[in-house]
C-alpha cells in the first residue's frame, strides 16, 4: 500500500517505521525536514509538502495540535489540495476535534 505521512515526531516516526516494516510504500512530511532524512535509510520517501505526500491510498497525519493539523489539511499545498479520489486522510494526532 502507498501511505503518505503527515508529522514525524516521536509516534509519527515510529508509525512510519512500523509501515516500513510492514513493506507499505511511505511518502512523509514534516516542518523539520531532518526528520525526515533520518527515515531515508528505512526506505521512506520525501515530501516537500503535505500535498506530496498524498499520492497514495491513504496519508496519516500526527500532529501536535489543531493549528498544525488546519495548517497541513488546508492550508497551501495541503492535504485537500492532493488528496486522490476515494484516498483516506485518518487524523491520528490528539486534537480539540472542533469543526470549522
Amino acid at each position: 500500500m502507498d501511505v503518505g505521512m503527515v508529522g514525524l515526531g516521536n509516534m509519527g516516526s515510529g508509525i512510519t517505521k512500523s509501515l516500513l516494516r510492514a513493506g507499505h510504500r511511505v511518502s512523509a512530511y514534516n516542518r523539520t525536514r531532518s526528520r525526515v532524512d533520518a527515515l531515508i535509510p528505512d526506505g521512506v520517501t520525501v515530501a516537500a509538502t503535505p500535498a506530496d505526500a498524498c499520492h497514495g491510498d491513504a496519508v496519516l497525519t500526527m500532529l501536535a495540535d489543531d493549528a498544525a493539523v488546519e495548517s497541513a489539511v488546508f492550508g497551501s499545498s495541503g492535504i485537500l489540495s492532493a488528496l486522490p479520489k476515494g484516498g483516506l486522510h485518518i487524523s491520528l494526532s490528539t486534537i480539540s476535534g472542533r469543526s470549522q
